[in-house]
C-alpha cells in the first residue's frame, strides 16, 4: 500500500474540490471536516474516524478525472457512494473503512423505513436525494442490510452524515492539514499490523 499516493490523492481532492457544494449549505471539505470531528468526539476508533471524513469523497473524485457522472440536481453526484468504494479500494484500505462508507446512502433508506420519525429529521437535501437513491427500503431490503456485517458502522456514520450539517463552517489549511496528517498515521498504521 502506497501511504503517500493516497494522502496526496486525497488532499489534491479535497484543496482542488472540496469547496464544491452539494445543496446542504456548505461544502465537501466542511461537511468531511465535521463528520471525522463529530466521529472522534463521538469516541469512535480511528478506522471509522477517517471512514466519515472520507464518506463523501466519492462526490468529488470523479471532478478530478474529468469524468462524466450522473448527477442529483443540485444535490452531489448520484452513485457517489459506488465511487467513493471503488476509489478507496484500489489502495486496498480495509472493508471496516470502506463498507460503511459504501452502506451510508443505504443507511439512509433504512432508517426512513424503520423509522418514521428519522426522514422528517433529515435536511430538505437529503430527502430530495432520497428519490434519487431509492426511497425508502422495502422489508426485503430492511432485512438483508441489516443482516450486513457492517450494518452498524454504517448506521454510526449515516447518523454523523446527518449530524455534520453546520452551514459556513469553515475549514482552514491548518485544519484541513490536520486532517491529512491523520490519514497518513492512520494508513501506516495499517502497515505495521499486515
Amino acid at each position: 500500500m502506497n501511504t503517500q499516493n493516497i494522502v496526496e490523492q486525497v488532499t489534491f481532492l479535497f484543496r482542488q474540490f472540496g469547496n464544491e457544494t452539494y445543496g446542504e449549505g456548505m461544502s465537501v471539505l466542511s461537511h468531511s471536516v465535521q463528520s471525522a470531528e463529530i466521529a472522534e468526539a463521538s469516541g469512535l476508533d480511528d478506522e471509522l474516524v477517517m471512514a466519515a471524513l472520507l464518506h463523501d469523497i466519492g462526490h468529488i473524485y470523479p471532478l478530478a478525472k474529468d469524468e462524466h457522472v450522473e448527477m442529483m440536481d443540485l444535490f452531489g453526484t448520484r452513485h457517489h457512494e459506488d465511487i467513493a468504494k471503488s476509489f478507496l479500494g484500489s489502495y486496498f484500505l480495509p472493508e471496516r473503512l470502506i463498507e460503511p462508507i459504501a452502506m451510508h446512502v443505504d443507511a439512509k433508506r433504512y432508517l426512513c423505513a424503520a423509522d418514521q420519525n428519522y426522514i422528517n429529521d433529515l435536511s430538505e437535501a437529503s430527502r430530495t436525494t432520497l428519490m434519487y437513491q431509492g426511497g425508502p427500503m422495502n422489508e426485503e431490503e430492511q432485512h438483508a442490510f441489516k443482516n450486513h456485517e457492517f450494518f452498524n458502522e454504517a448506521i454510526e456514520i449515516r447518523k454523523i452524515d446527518d449530524a455534520a450539517k453546520q452551514e459556513n463552517y469553515f475549514v482552514g489549511d491548518s485544519k484541513l492539514n490536520y486532517w491529512m496528517w491523520r490519514l497518513e498515521e492512520y494508513i501506516a498504521s495499517l502497515k505495521t499490523i499486515s
